[in-house]
């Protein structure tokens, strides 16, 4: 047995050490040859290395390029290897949009497996999601005018196999294709088309977001709302409701004879309304002209020309404050009704607005979700009255001066803010002050609609004085519903003589310092000299009532393109210089750079929703935390809250992610911003802040008076200079600055009073 064994043994050692010797004699020769060779011709050098050298470059450009530009790199080159011209046809004829797609065939179509024989349907749409099945079977999700089918591409039933794959293989998620086959179901039910022919007809460049982790990010929903009705359904169902509110006021005034017009964009005058407006340049004529802050004073030319039933529904522009339910370009209706005062217009909008809520949302009770919790609004007839000086009295337990127009009145409204702590910025004009204290104490319990009625006539210089207080009082009405106005409307004052009163008046607060006051419109008076007759007129805000009836608490989301500032702001003109270089003139010298300012606007703080956390893998005091914060793909974010948070309630979380911080490494692992949280000055205890109920993922935390858009990136020390003003107020609400941390939803609390936050 030894003997054999040995043997075996030295004779394998021999046989694979003579086989090494070979090997490299071998390539020792082959060297000696490549050397030879490379001497004897240097212009023709070995190939093989240039191929490994090609590859290897090949290889470091894909690696040095990110995920999104290397997905952007491969959509260019399939369009280019297809040709410019043809990747982009001009035409795909349609028979038969996708909503009618699946009206007809849900009912022609009922049994699994089910087809069409015979028929063919061409159909386009944009393609939202792709299933291999196998190389031959392939699911596409196709969507098109609010309607998703399914297309159920097979090898057998397509007109060019040889074409089958490359086809399918360049048709990416967000294509837009056509789609020419027969319509069927699936083994498993689903309405389906079954394709003979796929045409790419535009090809997305960009990766859509995750449909599981939405396109919430409010910000750039905003900016790109083509993205935000891609992938919303909502967003889309919004602009739909706001479309057939726009038709439903068209056919309800149109059946009562209103006659649709159009008046300028542009006047010599801001007038029609107590705002700021924007002012503009005319070159030619070398005159400021302001864009039109309500088109009430051409309307009322026009029944005095004889028109007497007009309206307009258009866009008005004021230099105001961007908020919830402010945009600086809004839309509007106004009508203007001849031979008919405000008692005739409290009825008629009890009927246009009952009735266009249930046409629209198909009940006149709707669901609205404010900052404060859910409600109900009713808007069945007929709606409250409150009469405003009464209902004032009432609430503050003071009568009120019978003359409103004296000093004496003045004097006792301003006393009456201060004892009722109503904060009214100067001037403090009596108009003013009036409107804040109606602000305080009748509009907040205005949730379902409500008239306030009989406003003083220094609030309302275009009304007609009231037939029982004509002194004091116009018939004037203001509709609220959730605490915001939504429709103002009064009987015209036709008087010349009494309007030029009123416009001295305005004038007066105007040089008090009031910049909202309107200024003497000399051609309106003429117009009013050649006799208005008795008219009442009526202004409905459509942005403001479609955010009710759409359940939508932040203006924004009703607007297609909202008032946005620009993420890099840098002024266009010097305030300095004089009026003809803004004009278009040759500027005398340049633009000072833009004051850097350094507040609570500079942090992007998002509501996040950790989908995965995990411990470190190289520090056992760390998470390692993957945060959905609207954004197409979770943030990684390291944190070392494993001492204070356990892992079960990290877990599907939902927190606040600063996400403007530079990347940086920790422990080996890029974190790409930070979760806050309060906590002692010892640091003993740390608790993440509490995120309302009704926040969505990728909401955005705002700060009261601030609306700069936040950098991409805070600087180091810019970062440095703001964290140290976040903490907790007195009640646990998350502040910086005593400024609170604000959602749509409402603020983020802690139960840890005033303590830091970071």
């Amino acid at each position: 047995f030894f003997f054999f064994f040995f043997f075996f043994f030295f004779r394998s050692v021999t046989i694979f050490f003579s086989r090494r010797l070979i090997r490299g004699a071998i390539q020792m020769a082959s060297g000696f040859i490549r050397h030879t060779s490379s001497t004897v011709n240097p212009s023709n050098p070995p190939q093989g290395n240039h191929k490994k050298k090609d590859k290897n470059e090949k290889k470091a450009t894909k690696v040095a390029m990110s995920p999104t530009e290397a997905y952007y790199q491969s959509r260019l080159d399939m369009v280019n290897r297809k040709g410019g011209f043809e990747a982009y046809p001009h035409k795909f004829q349609i028979s038969m949009l996708l909503p009618d797609f699946v009206a007809k065939y849900s009912v022609l179509l009922t049994d699994k497996e089910q087809r069409r024989e015979g028929e063919i349907v061409a159909v386009a749409g944009r393609v939202m999601s792709i299933r291999k099945q196998s190389a031959k079977l392939y699911f596409l999700d196709l969507r098109a005018e609010g309607a998703n089918i399914q297309i159920l591409s097979q090898f057998q039933e397509f007109s060019d196999q040889e074409a089958f794959k490359s086809t399918h293989d360049d048709i990416h998620r967000g294509d837009i294709i056509g789609v020419k086959g027969t319509p069927c179901r699936s083994s498993t039910g689903e309405l389906s088309l079954m394709p003979k022919e796929i045409v790419i007809l535009s090809t997305c460049f960009h990766m859509l977001p995750k449909d599981f982790t939405g396109f919430s990010d409010q910000e750039t929903r905003y900016r790109q709302r083509y993205l935000d009705l891609i992938i919303n359904q909502n967003t889309r169902n919004t602009f739909m409701t706001r479309s057939k509110i726009i038709s439903f006021l068209r056919k309800f005034l149109e059946s009562r004879n209103f006659l649709e017009v159009e008046t300028p964009m542009m006047n010599m005058i801001a007038g029609g309304a107590t705002a700021k407006p924007f002012i503009t340049h005319h070159n030619d004529l070398d005159m400021k002209l302001f864009m039109r802050i309500a088109p009430e004073l051409f309307l009322k030319m026009l029944v005095v020309g004889g028109l007497d039933r007009v309206y307009e529904i258009g866009k008005q522009f004021r230099n105001e404050g961007i908020d919830m339910t402010h945009n600086p370009e809004f839309t509007t209706c106004e009508f203007y009704w001849a031979y008919a005062d405000y008692n005739d217009l409290m009825l008629l909008t009890e009927q246009l607005i009952s009735e266009m809520v249930l046409a629209v949302c198909g009940t006149d009770k709707v669901k609205y979700t404010s900052d404060k919790g859910e409600h109900i609004i009713d808007f069945a007839t007929p709606f409250r009255r409150v009469r405003m000086i009464p209902e004032l009295e009432s609430k503050l337990g003071k009568k009120f001066p019978s003359d409103l127009d004296s000093e004496e009145a003045n004097a006792f409204l301003i006393e009456l803010c201060r004892d009722n702590k109503v904060e009214c910025p100067a001037p403090h004009t009596t108009a003013r002050l009036l409107d804040r204290l109606v602000g305080e104490f009748i509009e907040v319990g205005c949730i379902n609609p409500t008239f306030i009625i009989d406003h003083p006539k220094i609030m309302s210089p275009l009304a007609k004085w009231h037939r029982d207080d004509p002194n004091n009082l116009t018939e004037r009405l203001e509709l609220f519903v959730m605490t915001k106005e939504v429709c103002n409307a009064y009987t015209e004052l036709n008087s010349p003589l009494i309007q030029r009163e009123r416009f001295e008046q305005q004038m007066k607060d105007k040089q008090k310092g009031d910049e909202e006051a309107q200024e003497i419109d000399e051609d309106f008076i003429t117009a009013l000299e050649y006799g208005l007759p008795p008219t009442a007129g009526w202004g409905l805000g459509i942005d403001r009532l479609t955010m009710f009836l759409t359940n939508n608490n932040n203006i924004k989301e009703v607007l297609l393109f909202p008032a946005m500032k620009p993420r890099d702001v840098t002024p266009l003109v010097d305030s300095s210089l004089p009026e003809d270089s803004k004009a278009g003139k040759k500027p005398v010298k340049k633009p000072e750079p833009a004051k850097d300012v350094v507040d609570a606007s500079m942090f992007d703080i998002r509501v996040g929703k950790i989908v995965k956390v995990e411990h470190h893998p190289n520090a056992e005091s760390l998470y390692l935390e993957h945060i959905d914060v609207g954004e197409p793909e979770p943030r990684q974010i390291v944190s070392g809250l494993v001492k204070f948070i356990p892992i079960e309630q990290m877990q599907n979380a939902m927190v606040l992610v600063m996400c403007n911080l530079k990347p940086a490494p920790l422990r080996g692992i890029p974190s790409y911003g930070m979760v806050l949280c309060a906590s002692d000055a010892e640091k003993t205890r740390v608790e993440l802040l509490t995120v309302p109920v009704e926040a969505k993922v990728g909401d955005r935390v705002t700060f009261p008076g601030l609306t700069d858009a936040p950098p991409a990136e805070i600087p180091k020390k810019k970062l440095e200079k703001l964290l140290p003003g976040c903490h907790t107020s007195d009640t646990g609400a998350a502040c910086w600055n005593n400024l609170p941390f604000t959602l749509p939803a409402g603020q983020c609390m802690s139960t840890m009073p005033n303590v830091k936050v970071g």
